[in-house]
């Protein structure tokens, strides 16, 4: 995606990817690396016991909350009653580009270039 095709004065700006946290239609800036909740890096774990019910865990492989058998007891903490709650929790990732003024020798002009997701 080169949004700066449409600005003739930001031919070949330096462009930047930048990680965000999404949650449905917005995106956000995390705090620090550690945004990312240790629990979402979990593999899923269906537990044992009855009644089996769907749970959702975040993927680490997929970025995305999938659905799973969860069997009521044990497993691990990356087990969500709702995919609300887990894209709140672990969200997904996209790359943010932006054009930055006075980065290398590059005059001002362009700030901002667009998401990409």
């Amino acid at each position: 995606m080169k949004n700066h095709e449409s600005w003739p004065h930001c031919q070949d700006p330096p462009i930047f990817t930048l990680s965000v946290r999404r949650l449905g239609s917005f995106a956000y800036f995390p705090l620090s690396s550690s945004a990312v909740n240790d629990v979402c890096k979990l593999p899923v774990d269906a537990g044992s016991c009855f009644p089996y019910v769907t749970r959702y865990f975040y993927n680490s492989v997929t970025k995305k909350c999938e659905a799973f058998t969860y069997g009521g007891c044990k497993g691990n903490g990356n087990r969500f009653a709702s995919i609300d709650e887990c894209l709140r929790t672990c969200g997904t990732t996209a790359p943010l580009l932006l054009l930055l003024n006075g980065i290398n020798g590059y005059p001002g002009g362009c700030l901002f270039a667009g998401l990409r997701a």
